[in-house]
C-alpha cells in the first residue's frame, strides 16, 4: 500500500545537505554533520560526565556575540560544563603520569 505523506526536512545552510542537522540554539542556522566538523556548529555537552540528548549547539557567530541575554546566560552555562569538563581531564592526566612513574620505580627495584 502507497501513502503520500507530506515530510519537513531540515537542510544544512551552507552546503544544502538534507542529512543530519544540528541547529544552532541561538539563532536557529542548521549544520550538517560535516559542516559541523569544519566548525560550522560548536557542541557543548550538558553535563560534566556524560553528553546526549541536552546538548547545545551554537554556530560561531552566536557564541561570539549572543543575540540576546536569554541566549547569552545559556551559552555560559553551558560554557562552565565545558570548563569543568577541561578540568577534570586535566587532573585525570596528571594523576595518570603520577600512577605509571610510582608504577615504573616499583616495577625497577623488584626486577
Amino acid at each position: 500500500m502507497k501513502k503520500a505523506i507530506t515530510k519537513q526536512v531540515d537542510f544544512c545552510d551552507t552546503c544544502d545537505n538534507g542529512g543530519l542537522t544540528y541547529i544552532c540554539l541561538g539563532c536557529g542556522k542548521c549544520a550538517c554533520y560535516d559542516c559541523k566538523k569544519k566548525g560550522e556548529m560548536i557542541e557543548y555537552s550538558h553535563a560534566v560526565h556524560f553528553s546526549g540528548s541536552g546538548d547545545g549547539n551554537f554556530c560561531p557567530d552566536c557564541v561570539d556575540k549572543p543575540p540576546n541575554e536569554k541566549i547569552a546566560i545559556l551559552l555560559a552555562a553551558y560554557r562552565k560544563i565545558s570548563s569543568l569538563r577541561t578540568e577534570e581531564k586535566g587532573w585525570y592526566d596528571n594523576f595518570r603520569t603520577r600512577c605509571d612513574k610510582a608504577e615504573a620505580e616499583l616495577k625497577a627495584l623488584i626486577e
